[in-house]
């Protein structure tokens, strides 16, 4: 596709991360019709890496991209994907392909090496479209989602849901019940009020805070398998599915890549990866873990997630609270460790991100440790670095990481 036949793009909502405690902006604002193979980084050009994606110095360079994760409209500096492919690619053989657009108030990035143009373009497309799909499923941001409908009536009689609601519910209980209820999706009341706060600017009180904390508990949550259906036990209860469903749509994406014959691919959702096939000729894909030293690894067929709140956080009379909340005391996490997660898949990598980081580093540890497939990485707020005895490790990472393309 000539440069002259691409449209540009202008975007009225974020540039990335979930949107903070107490935004207002639906996430998925943007002028409509956008064609994303024009989402570029500079949303100019159609992302061909064999034809016109980069500017003229960028020829032969490696391009790096940023991961952003949580509620925040700044990127997060938590992982960064090493595209370590040519630019120029020969067309007798899978070319490598990215794709760009918003999907969960982030950009989504998929990475795909495909024979042509055209089927990376529709595949990606479809994938594209499967996200948007479930998005109307999870989202708590979207008043007629089947997320929020299922909030505003939960209490009153079981509700039958879609499979891939009650898929994410019942693995979400799985983690609750063996992280002793460090996971909990019935956090949505305390959600509410630290979005509150951010706008109030000033912490909820203990008060408010034991008495959003009676209407939680994973344990009245309570699922059907037989009748697919939910019910929550106390009046009041809401979920929040910001911990796990991101992971979850990520799979599903790549899922579709794969079914369109497309098994070397990588789907990148605002620092949740699903990772499929290594790419043709190489180990796996080149991954950076941000550390006390920035590592390279090469990895396919798991998901990876991070979390911690390096940018996203609320500050308030001096101390930092971070955008997860405890589920013992119903408090943000005020001295978080950076997480990142290793798993079979994204939607389990998501969720134990979320769960090591409110959890002391040992018993995190400890918890990866006993999980099959499952490694984990630690970076605690004194900058000191802990490994579960899974996590692989990995050669240095030249140049050292930094959020945004490196230009």
């Amino acid at each position: 596709m000539p440069v002259a036949a691409c449209k540009k793009t202008v975007r009225k909502g974020p540039s990335g991360g979930k949107r903070n405690m107490g935004d207002t902006t639906h996430p998925d604002e943007r002028v409509p019709g956008a064609d994303p193979r024009c989402l570029t980084p500079d949303a100019a050009i159609p992302c061909q890496w064999d034809q016109c994606c980069w500017p003229p110095s960028l020829v032969g360079q490696k391009v790096y991209g940023s991961l952003s994760r949580g509620r925040s409209t700044i990127p997060r500096l938590t992982a960064l994907i090493l595209l370590a492919m040519p630019l120029f690619a020969e067309r007798s053989s899978p070319a490598p392909f990215e794709f760009s657009l918003m999907r969960m108030g982030t950009q989504v990035r998929i990475l795909v090496y495909a024979p042509s143009f055209s089927q990376a373009s529709e595949a990606s497309m479809a994938a594209f479209d499967r996200m948007e799909q479930l998005e109307w499923t999870f989202s708590d941001y979207r008043t007629n989602s089947e997320l929020s409908r299922l909030n505003r009536d939960g209490a009153i009689a079981p509700r039958r849901v879609s499979d891939e609601l009650f898929q994410v519910l019942h693995r979400s209980l799985e983690i609750s019940s063996y992280s002793r209820g460090a996971f909990d999706i019935t956090l949505g009341p305390l959600t509410q009020l630290w979005r509150q706060a951010r706008r109030a600017g000033s912490p909820p009180t203990p008060k408010q805070i034991a008495q959003a904390r009676r209407r939680t508990g994973f344990q009245n949550l309570i699922l059907n398998s037989k009748e697919r259906t939910v019910r929550f036990e106390l009046a009041g209860m809401a979920l929040d599915l910001g911990g796990i469903a991101k992971g979850y749509i990520a799979d599903q994406a790549l899922q579709v890549l794969q079914r369109r014959g497309l098994r070397s691919a990588l789907v990148e959702a605002g620092g949740d990866i699903a990772i499929g096939a290594a790419p043709p000729g190489k180990a796996g894909w080149h991954i950076a873990i941000k550390g006390v030293q920035d590592e390279l690894l090469a990895l396919h067929d798991v998901g990876v997630a991070t979390s911690g709140d390096e940018f996203q956080y609320l500050e308030i009379a001096g101390r930092r609270y971070s955008h997860i909340i405890n589920p013992a005391i119903g408090v943000a996490v005020s001295d978080s460790s950076q997480v990142t997660v290793i798993a079979p898949d994204g939607m389990t990598a998501d969720a134990l991100a979320t769960t090591l980081s409110v959890m002391t580093p040992a018993a995190g540890l400890e918890l990866a440790d006993s999980l099959d497939g499952v490694a984990a990485f630690i970076r605690s707020r004194s900058n000191e670095a802990l490994r579960s005895r899974r996590f692989p490790s990995g050669r240095p990472a030249l140049p050292p990481m930094r959020a945004g393309f490196v230009r």
